[in-house]
């Protein structure tokens, strides 16, 4: 699909004989009118005016790319190859914002596919596209574009089954009942997809019944007062269950989510046995994982992940990777959690706990040195820190017995 666009919409079939011995593009104008028009100042139709003059300069010049003329139209402002299709792919970006500003989506999605092969390693131009299609009502068209775009720049990313799901919750709610229904049954045959399995089951659940409305804001709001009730209870099923019911409709709240990768860190099966150490953070490292527990472990990590990617309360994010921490450190993904202990120092080095839990996965990771400073920092924070004295007192006795 790239080539064809470059070739026939980006370069316009055009031969080199047509080019005009110099050439001036001033696109800056241009450009700041169209995102002043974006923010609702100034002329939407008159600033899309603006950029199709400079797409149709711009063309010339990535013309002259292709076919090596470089040298007679750009050598006064020694714009490289590279910049000249950049500034393409800018262009039509803001030309394909404004159309859908206008509700030209035909023509916003063609410039959009001109963007893309302007700039095909930039993914953000095909999530612009992934919107334009969820506007035409194209859910499917989008899912595949979004699924796509993930496999090739984030693979493995918590925000990719996220995406998904979240363009299938768009289907489902907008009444594309049989496109949501093809995309949830798309979700459950991926692999490893962990508490995207409840949630997908769920709403194929809702299709079948026919409760489709978006549940009131009352409703959801009991759901989770009444899993932190089974929280504390310590019934992690039942708590578990009122979660999923919120994110089932709502993927995006960001406690819920920290509260399902709680809840299976602790072990809804009841093998989550830990000890407790500073914050209440628990380590529990087992030589050996049943399948349960692995799985139980992955769904947590998951969960915690997706949690910390909003960023939206800073609590949240530090708590997540806390017990993301503990969850590498059973998994014996020591390096792992060294990574994740290490964001805890970066978003709040002033709190003891961070250096404590750094401390702790180092010892682990057998860095000794690093945990000794880890654990001493943790000290001069906070010296009743029993976490950093214990990692202390484990690489005395380490030395003493060698």
């Amino acid at each position: 699909m790239g080539t064809l666009i470059d070739l026939f919409s980006v370069l316009d079939e055009s031969d080199k004989d047509r080019f005009p011995n110099r050439l001036a593009i001033s696109p800056d104008a241009s450009i700041h009118a169209a995102r002043l028009a974006l923010r609702g100042f100034g002329d939407p139709q008159g600033a899309l005016t603006g950029l199709e003059e400079q797409i149709k300069l711009a063309r010339i010049l990535m013309r002259s790319v292709r076919f090596d003329v470089v040298e007679r139209v750009v050598s006064e402002r020694g714009w490289s190859p590279q910049k000249i299709f950049s500034l393409g792919a800018d262009l039509h970006r803001l030309s394909a914002l404004l159309n859908v500003q206008l509700h030209q989506l035909d023509t916003a999605r063609g410039h959009l596919l001109r963007a893309i092969a302007c700039r095909p390693d930039d993914p953000n131009l095909a999530f612009y596209l992934v919107d334009v299609y969820c506007q035409e009502r194209r859910f499917v068209d989008g899912f595949t574009l979004l699924d796509r775009t993930f496999e090739a720049f984030a693979p493995g990313r918590p925000e990719h089954l996220l995406g998904l799901y979240r363009l299938t919750l768009d289907a489902h709610t907008a009444g594309a009942l049989t496109d949501a229904t093809q995309l949830y049954e798309s979700i459950l045959r991926k692999p490893n997809i962990g508490v995207f399995a409840e949630l997908a089951t769920r709403q194929l659940h809702h299709i079948e019944i026919g409760a489709n409305a978006l549940p009131a804001s009352n409703v959801l709001n009991y759901h989770y007062a009444h899993g932190w009730d089974k929280l504390k209870a310590s019934d992690f099923e039942g708590a578990l269950s009122s979660f999923c019911d919120i994110l089932a409709w709502r993927p995006d709240h960001e406690a819920s989510w920290f509260a399902v990768g709680d809840i299976f860190t602790r072990g809804v099966s009841q093998k989550g046995l830990s000890g407790e150490g500073q914050d209440n953070i628990r380590i529990n490292i087992c030589p050996d994982l049943d399948d349960l527990r692995r799985g139980e472990l992955l769904n947590a990590v998951q969960s915690l992940r997706i949690a910390s990617s909003f960023d939206n309360d800073p609590n949240v994010a530090w708590e997540s990777h806390q017990l993301l921490t503990a969850c590498y450190l059973e998994l014996a993904e020591p390096m792992q959690a060294v990574r994740t202990a290490t964001v805890l120092t970066e978003k709040d080095p002033d709190r003891a706990a961070s250096w404590a839990t750094l401390s702790m996965a180092r010892l682990v990771n057998l860095e000794f040195k690093g945990a000794v400073d880890a654990a001493s920092k943790a000290l001069s924070i906070d010296s009743s820190d029993s976490a950093a004295k214990m990692v202390l007192a484990t690489l005395k006795t380490i030395v003493d017995s060698a």
